[in-house]
């Protein structure tokens, strides 16, 4: 349900970004602080800076990203939040057999421009919330639409979330005029939010997403893929204060998932917030990835049939990832607050569980740095 486009390296690229957002409301997910009513207007401005790369003091791809998010509560029972996001790209793709790799002499150069909105009505034990998005780029336009309900308990302690979303995607190519493909996709979740006790919650929710349609990747020799695909997906999160650190607080993640490409990957983050005085916040993060090859992943170059399912993309070999990362939040007061994010992660074939990963194919490296001003009006 994410959006797609130079498939698949402007989507890993943006979905990175939104991480590193964290912008409640927008997403379909149960969310571990899913709000119960409409809470206090905030709007967020942000900027990233991302930038991968293979080999040393080489940058291959660079992503310039001005973000722009808001909610606000409409009388008592209303809720509206909405996101704007313009992004440049430029630079090459990896070097495992890409059309737009530097050996080829040709580069990516191109932008994007998307927005997302949701209204939500809050009721006494429950909410329902519509929405909708739109992405627009010279070879890519997504439209799709999402529907989301919560019910909690009287007390409060539990939180059911229930959503849906659809995209319809237009897909063409600079490389080929000729090329006009489309894609259909549906995506489905169930999550359950759940307070342990005055100092933990657990949350944990499955998520389904089934699409039809175009999936190969014009910009890769030989690339051709199936026309379907399905995802399951199961996130759980655990969630512990520690009042005798100053309210401190762990944050751990595990994600399981599978598809009908038969790629399997783990996902353990931990994260650690920490206030320091009454004003400052920092929260130093990290991440493991490991995932196994789509079936019809190929690293024997020329390939024996082009006419079966193929790719020698290196994001659908086996590999695993190892990412650090580090945010500092500043209260300036009166609702005004700063806070600037550096990760970094690397992605090699050797640091996949157990090890066997796809070898032959270099080191992957990115970095981003995102710089962002919260305004809050406490009511």
């Amino acid at each position: 349900m994410q959006l797609m486009s130079r498939r698949p390296t402007k989507r890993r690229l943006r979905l990175l970004l939104q991480a590193a957002l964290a912008l409640p409301g927008l997403a379909l997910s149960s969310d571990a602080f899913a709000q119960t009513a409409p809470s206090p207007a905030v709007v967020q401005i942000k900027y990233a800076d991302y930038r991968d790369w293979q080999k040393k003091d080489e940058d291959r791809m660079e992503v310039l990203a001005p973000m722009l998010y808001f909610s606000a509560p409409v009388a008592e029972e209303w809720q509206v939040d909405g996101s704007a996001v313009y992004d440049s790209m430029s630079g090459a793709s990896p070097f495992y057999l890409s059309t737009l790799s530097g050996a080829s002499g040709t580069g990516i150069d191109d932008s994007r421009i998307a927005g997302e909105s949701m209204v939500t009505h809050f009721w006494d034990s429950w909410s329902l919330g519509l929405g909708g998005q739109v992405s627009d780029e010279n070879d890519y336009l997504s439209r799709g639409g999402k529907l989301q309900a919560r019910w909690w308990t009287e007390d409060r302690n539990t939180v059911v979330s229930v959503g849906a979303a659809f995209d319809s995607d237009q897909i063409s190519s600079s490389n080929d005029p000729t090329l006009f493909e489309k894609r259909r996709t549906g995506g489905y979740l169930l999550g359950v939010t759940q307070i342990l006790d005055p100092v933990s919650l657990v949350q944990s929710n499955i998520t389904f997403t089934s699409g039809a349609g175009f999936f190969s990747d014009p910009y890769k020799a030989f690339d051709n893929r199936p026309r379907s695909r399905d995802q399951w997906a199961w996130l759980t999160r655990y969630v512990r204060y520690f009042a005798e650190a100053n309210s401190a607080a762990l944050h751990l993640d595990y994600r399981l998932y599978q598809d009908s490409w038969s790629v399997y990957s783990q996902m353990l983050e931990a994260a650690w917030y920490q206030p320091i005085g009454e004003n400052w916040m920092v929260r130093p993060s990290l991440r493991y990835y490991t995932q196994s090859a789509a079936e019809f992943f190929e690293d024997t170059f020329p390939p024996a049939d082009v006419d079966q399912f193929l790719t020698f993309d290196q994001r659908m070999s086996a590999f695993g990832s190892i990412s650090m990362g580090l945010k500092i939040e500043r209260e300036l007061g009166n609702g005004w607050s700063v806070d600037g994010a550096v990760e970094f992660v690397q992605q090699r074939d050797d640091l996949k569980l157990n090890g066997g990963g796809t070898s032959g194919i270099a080191s992957f490296y990115e970095r981003y740095f995102l710089f962002g001003l919260t305004r809050r009006f406490e009511p």
